[in-house]
């Protein structure tokens, strides 16, 4: 399921050649670690706390890339 996901976010935001889809993954596991979870309710990055994630998108420098 994981993989599934991370290929359907890559297919919304690489480019038409695919050549950008490397710089477009930490994004992706941004977005996929601070989601919350519908079974459990928590975002994976709020249950394990050395994996916290604090910084925004902007703080990444990728708002713009998405």
């Amino acid at each position: 399921r994981a993989n599934r996901t991370v290929t359907q976010m890559l297919r919304q935001c690489v480019n038409d050649k695919q050549t950008d889809w490397v710089a477009k993954l930490p994004a992706i596991e941004f977005a996929i670690n601070s989601a919350r979870s519908h079974s459990t309710s928590y975002a994976p990055a709020s249950i394990l706390p050395q994996h916290r994630t604090y910084a925004s998108l902007h703080d990444l420098g990728l708002s713009r890339q998405i």
